[in-house]
């Protein structure tokens, strides 16, 4: 039996002992026990919601959802954030919100969306340590250089590291191309705790370098079959540039996709050009091209990536026709979506 049946009980078998002032006041108690027991019903349901949403947008995101569909979700968490708001649960609202913010970005291409979403949030809860905003920070500094804001990128830093949220030192690093060179980050011998958020803030200051609305940068570079190719030789055309590591473990599935939008839309301006960051073909070349890829690939990219503020297993940038990056790190659906903008389909 639970503690607030057996009070319950306990204070009927008082009541029926003594006067009326006894049973008022046993009554009002009990009207507050069952105002508890509905409001830990409402927390209850809201655990429920939250669980159900976060599964949906699990879900759809390995399916080929449409964008009134992304958008009816983006809708129905945003009702959940501020329902957990009025609640008082701040650390889920904060949670729900990083959710849409993410939704806004990748699935609805909006990440000033997303940036002006999470701005909010950090405006709402400054000046506390609770909620944990960090991975607020760490968002913010991701959609704004998608968005190629690298002052902005630059003030979020400065803000961090003076508010209560700061979290020490940052980490040194270097590597990070995949499997073969590891990421490796310098633990600093200052006292204190050190600030992996700081870090993760300053990888997105330089991938700001070649943010949405940045001239794609120049390089040259030298194909698998020897043939040179340049930024210069792809103007007047739609370019998805992209960077990845042999053995990234969704490579197989997106390189299909990518085929699937190179046989629909290279007719009408689409080139693809693969760069790895492996400094030499392996056998995973003979497989792309019984897979079906028929465009360049290239190997040790590495300089390539770097220019593009990449490292990692995977990324990528669409150009335009006038040689401006009009998407950066798409996938899946947003792929299609982004080529077709490009394009102007």
């Amino acid at each position: 039996m639970s503690s607030n049946r057996r009070l319950e009980r306990g204070i009927v078998q008082a009541a029926g002992k003594g006067g009326a002032m006894r049973s008022a006041i046993l009554m009002t108690v009990l009207m507050l026990l069952a105002a508890t027991r509905i409001e830990a019903g409402d927390t209850a349901d809201l655990q429920v919601q939250m669980k159900r949403l976060l599964s949906k947008v699990q879900a759809l995101g390995s399916s080929a959802a449409s964008a009134e569909e992304w958008s009816r979700l983006n809708a129905r968490l945003d009702r959940l954030a501020g329902e957990l708001a009025g609640a008082g649960r701040a650390d889920e609202e904060v949670r729900v919100r990083l959710v849409q913010a993410r939704v806004l970005a990748r699935r609805l291409g909006d990440p000033r969306g997303a940036v002006e979403l999470l701005e909010g949030v950090r405006r709402k809860y400054a000046g506390g340590r609770r909620p944990d905003l960090r991975p607020v920070y760490v968002a913010l500094a991701r959609y704004l250089a998608q968005c190629g804001d690298r002052s902005r990128i630059r003030e979020l830093i400065t803000e961090f590291v003076q508010s209560p949220q700061y979290d020490g030192e940052k980490y040194p690093y270097s590597g990070g191309w995949g499997r073969e060179i590891p990421l490796k980050v310098v633990r600093p011998r200052a006292r204190g705790a050190d600030s992996l958020t700081v870090t993760a803030m300053e990888k997105y200051l330089k991938e700001s370098m070649a943010g949405v609305g940045s001239p794609c940068p120049p390089f040259v570079v030298v194909d698998v079959a020897g043939r040179r190719h340049t930024r210069g030789e792809y103007i007047g055309r739609v370019l998805l540039i992209e960077f990845w590591q042999p053995g990234w473990a969704g490579w197989r599935r997106h390189f299909q996709r990518l085929i699937a939008a190179y046989d629909r839309y290279h007719s009408q301006g689409l080139d693809i050009l693969s760069v790895s960051y492996a400094p030499r073909p392996g056998p995973e070349v003979g497989e792309l091209r019984r897979m079906g890829v028929r465009w360049p690939l290239v190997y040790d990219g590495r300089t390539v990536a770097a220019r593009f503020g990449l490292f990692g297993e995977w990324g990528n940038a669409v150009v335009n026709r006038r040689g401006v990056i009009t998407a950066r790190d798409v996938r899946e659906g947003e792929l299609s979506r982004a080529v077709r903008e490009a394009l102007g389909l």
